[in-house]
């Protein structure tokens, strides 16, 4: 072989060689600058094991012993009867209670009635009617009405309707129908009307595509609540409103006895039987329908429901059990009918009705009370019905009427309907989104311009005072105590996890990013995000590596994991919202937040100055130089937090809400649950905030609307004059920055503010 193929041969060994050490290099070089990248896994705090809870998990146990407390003392207050007086006083006690859960309701109305139809029949007639509950707010409405094979008065009979599926069907589902045309033949008057979010009431249905945008019509229910809790309203009043006014048109009639009236539902509609009869003294007959549970001194949590006309401000505040809504007016017969299989109910239904029959047994009542449970599913099917019929003739002394249903004939959707849409496409009614609109607009307070820091001052004292009533904020919030769990080091940086201890016992997870190698004390940012710290890693990767420290603070609820916002902003895709069902999600504990009276927006913006104050209390924090810097929702939390703890030197806001009321003039948002404040609205709004914190150093950036979707920050100047106009009214009009602003823009501006 020649010297010159040998060293052909030896360049083409030494290039393999290479090329191998190259591609076995390649691995680590690219693990090795990705290890000097801030990781998902570097910002979660809590691993999941047997004995360690989600933050959701623990909000949801923190409620529930609240609530057991709560269900205690409610417990031994009702053991405690013995007299007739103890009953009365009982009683006077919940109405208190009733009235306050369900808030004032509005004065009564001329209720307008329009026939728009009738459909005449052998044995009986349809009066297809629409009432209106409040000024031009219609409820449509199927009238059942007697043949002269009976006379007047009639005994009156509200029929409500449950939750059933289509949303549309509404009066006309089959159950409805059939025990409104059994009643009707045995000589009752019965009103059976679409709920709110139903029937010709169903404010999200897509008529072209045969199906509601949001889904199940408890979907809707929680999704026009929300709004209402803003004014102070809620929809279980509005819905037990729209029931008492039937029950107003049944005694307008003159053919309807007022001494026999009884009101029965299902599911949903037994739910609101009950509510109606808690605060409606008229009501002879209650009939509950697979909807009675005890919770008793073995108080079972995790009850709540985001479905609005089931969630009843307060009810767990009070302690207030199923059964004390059918004590409260003491009506002259109540029957509650279980099936079989709703299962664990059905104990506690028993449970209830031996509770209820204990006491007028021991105080010699003449009240009649029954259970039946009826070897069926969830629903009110005929023999539910015939039970009903055989027991309500009886209490109102209605004699020889054979209980066994004839045939029936259904009328279809089209037939009982008024409209071949909705009412508000046809008939032009108010809405719920309408009439909360125009309350809003008149409750909340104009936002005013300041003339001077004395003025300025003045109106923040005020305005904290009016956070800690709304909110419920304690007056001295301490530091909490810190568990470090582990650290690591990266890129010149130190990682810390760390669990923040609240004094009401739950963990909040934190991780904190700060140099190695800091000369002197460091100034902080408190980073929030609202689907918590791990969504943010594109924004903690730009803070990170610069000469301050910052600590992500996930606020109580939140998970440990990447969650795309889930509302993509169009009304199309607001049912993929499913914050409002996930079990334990945002929509479930906002809901037991109303129901304890504890708001959960509250709660978070104490979390928040939790770590503020951990952060000042830091050796190595310049106790002067500590921001907030938040995104989103949480921007809201940080706007609070930053003007209770004035202290603090600016704060930064990227993507935040631009006012509570802008979610109350539209049908269409896409919001977190907790930011629906209850009662907000009556003290203050966004604008007044950023008033209060002058002359506070802050940056609004990235404005968004009602559907979380950025707006120009040109728009929220004009909109809001009023902010620019204090802060330049104090010579501080250099501290307040509107604008939008890209990431990198933003957190180059946090970091001058630093100087």
């Amino acid at each position: 072989m020649s010297i010159k193929s040998k060293n052909a041969k030896l360049l083409q060994s030494l290039s393999c060689l290479l090329f191998l050490v190259f591609i076995c290099h390649i691995p680590s070089a690219i693990g090795a600058e990705h290890e000097d990248i801030l990781q998902i896994n570097d910002l979660i705090v809590l691993v999941d094991g047997e004995n360690v809870k989600t933050p959701p998990q623990m909000l949801a146990d923190y409620f529930g012993k609240i609530e057991t407390e709560n269900y205690r003392k409610r417990y031994d207050i009702f053991s405690r009867i013995s007299t007739l007086k103890d009953y009365q006083n009982y009683r006077q006690r919940l109405k208190e209670q009733f009235k306050k859960s369900f808030g004032e309701f509005p004065k009564k109305n001329p209720l307008n009635v329009t026939i728009h139809d009738v459909i005449e029949k052998d044995e009986y007639r349809i009066e297809k009617i629409t009432y209106e509950s409040r000024p031009g707010f219609l409820v449509p409405a199927n009238v059942y009405v007697p043949a002269n094979k009976w006379s007047p008065p009639y005994p009156g009979v509200v029929s409500l309707i449950g939750h059933w599926e289509p949303a549309l069907i509404g009066k006309a589902q089959k159950d409805v129908q059939a025990r409104c045309i059994g009643l009707v033949r045995r000589g009752y008057v019965v009103i059976t009307f679409d709920p709110s979010g139903q029937g010709e009431r169903c404010n999200f249905w897509d008529f072209a595509a045969s199906k509601s945008t949001l889904g199940m019509n408890t979907n809707c229910h929680a999704y026009l609540n929300f709004p209402l809790r803003l004014t102070g309203e809620n929809l279980a009043a509005w819905f037990t409103w729209d029931a008492i006014r039937a029950i107003d048109y049944l005694l307008q009639r003159g053919d309807v006895d007022s001494s026999r009236l009884a009101v029965t539902g299902a599911s949903g509609g037994g739910n609101a039987t009950r509510f109606i009869g808690a605060v409606d003294p008229r009501i002879s007959a209650l009939i509950p329908v697979c909807s009675m549970f005890y919770r008793g001194i073995d108080f079972r949590p995790g009850l709540s429901n985001p479905d609005g006309d089931q969630n009843l401000p307060l009810s767990l505040h009070f302690g207030i059990e199923r059964l004390d809504q059918l004590l409260v007016n003491k009506p002259k017969g109540v029957l509650i009918l279980n099936a079989s299989g709703d299962k664990g109910s059905v104990m506690q239904a028993a449970e209830a009705y031996a509770r209820i029959k204990d006491l007028y047994e021991k105080l010699n009542l003449n009240t009649v009370a029954d259970l039946r449970i009826i070897g069926a599913r969830h629903g009110y099917n005929r023999n539910f019905r015939e039970a009903m019929y055989l027991w309500l003739d009886k209490l109102f002394n209605k004699q020889d009427v054979n209980p066994t249903e004839k045939e029936m004939r259904f009328h279809s959707q089209q037939e009982l309907s008024i409209t071949g849409s909705t009412i508000y496409q046809e008939l032009h009614s108010e809405s719920e989104f309408s009439i909360n609109a125009q309350k809003a607009r008149q409750i909340t307070p104009a936002i005013p311009v300041l003339l001077n820091l004395p003025e300025v001052k003045s109106y923040r004292k005020d305005i904290i005072c009016s956070m800690k009533k709304v909110l419920q904020l304690p007056e001295n919030i301490p530091v909490p105590k810190a568990k470090l769990v582990s650290s690591k080091k990266l890129r010149g940086m130190k990682i810390e996890k760390l669990v923040l201890q609240t004094e009401d016992s739950l963990q909040l997870p934190a991780v904190i990013l700060k140099p190695i190698k800091a000369e002197k004390k460091l100034g902080a940012v408190l980073y929030l995000h609202e689907r918590g710290k791990v969504n943010g890693i594109e924004t903690l990767r730009k803070l990170q590596g610069r000469n301050f420290m910052v600590m992500a603070l996930d606020v109580r609820g939140y998970k440990e994991e990447v969650s795309p916002f889930p509302c993509q902003k169009t009304m199309q895709d607001i049912k993929k919202f499913q914050l409002f069902w996930e079990k334990n999600g945002d929509g479930y504990l906002t809901a037991e937040s109303y129901e304890l009276g504890i708001p959960l927006f509250g709660l978070r913006v104490a979390d928040v100055i939790r770590g503020l104050k951990y952060l000042k209390s830091l050796p190595e924090v310049d106790s002067e130089k500590i921001i907030i810097f938040a995104e989103g929702d949480d921007a809201l939390l940080a706007l609070h937090a930053g003007l209770f703890e004035y202290w603090v030197r600016a704060v930064v806001l990227n993507g935040f809400l631009n006012s509570w009321l802008s979610l109350t003039q539209t049908d269409s948002y896409c919001q977190s649950p907790f930011v629906f404040v209850p009662n907000i609205l009556k003290y203050y709004d966004v604008p007044h905030l950023v008033v209060a914190l002058a002359p506070r150093q802050i940056i609004l950036s990235n404005p968004t609307n009602a559907m979380h979707q950025v707006e120009s920050a040109e728009k929220f100047k004009h909109n809001y004059p009023q902010t620019s106009t204090t802060f330049r009214n104090i010579k501080a009009e250099s501290n307040l920055t509107v604008a939008n602003l890209t990431l990198e823009q933003l957190v180059k501006a946090t970091e001058k503010l630093f100087n």
